[in-house]
């Protein structure tokens, strides 16, 4: 069944794809997005069915709320969705955070990559070519959140080693969220970039998906 899903997750990938680069199947964007993060959701529940977590599966829950509100939002920076969809995500990592920190605990330490991203993020937004408008706050609170993620990610590798794919995980999540920053408010927009993206956050979700905790 594992197998299947997986196989489902990557065809309905490839069809998120085609909506994205295909102009005339554009229209089926949400509808592609919304299987594509449906899938996810079943693998988590699949993967822990036996010793199922209820916060590890509602962070999932979270991500598929985030992927349809981003997707309603269409990438208009002015739309409320955008907003919400920050706020479901946030919920998501979050919940994913507490889940690790039940492991590893969550140390003062771990606050200082975070407190740094934030303060890149602040002055890298503040370039001329950025447009965030109203959502500076919500943008630097959100890379201070992911970047949590991923030193809770990193510890749980420093914990064992079986958590690789946490890890990586993690990291993908940050990288996809990076390349959001620039698809959503930079000037000069790179259609490939929007793959990567979508690439990085599907594999992200993916891997946390298949974790089985020990």
């Amino acid at each position: 069944m594992k197998e299947m899903l997986l196989i489902l997750y990557i065809l309905c990938f490839g069809l998120l794809m085609i909506a994205v680069y295909i102009k005339r199947y554009a229209k089926y964007y949400l509808i592609f997005k919304t299987m594509t993060s449906a899938v996810f959701v079943m693998l988590a529940y699949w993967t822990m069915r036996e010793k199922l977590f209820g916060l590890w599966l509602a962070a999932f829950l979270f991500c598929f709320l985030g992927d349809v509100l981003l997707g309603m939002d269409e990438r208009k920076e002015k739309n409320a969705f955008f907003v919400w969809g920050l706020v479901s995500f946030v919920g998501g990592h979050l919940i994913f955070i507490l889940k690790m920190s039940e492991l590893t605990f969550l140390e003062i330490w771990n606050l200082i990559l975070p407190l740094g991203i934030g303060a890149v993020t602040f002055f890298l937004i503040r370039l001329p070519k950025f447009h965030v408008g109203k959502h500076k706050s919500a943008v630097i609170l959100y890379s201070m959140v992911v970047t949590l993620l991923c030193v809770k990610g990193y510890d749980m590798l420093m914990l064992n080693i079986d958590y690789w794919n946490v890890f990586a995980g993690c990291l993908l999540f940050f990288i996809s969220d990076f390349l959001l920053l620039f698809i959503y408010f930079y000037e000069d927009k790179v259609k490939i970039m929007r793959f990567f993206n979508l690439f990085t956050y599907y594999s992200a979700v993916g891997l946390l998906a298949c974790t089985i905790f020990i």
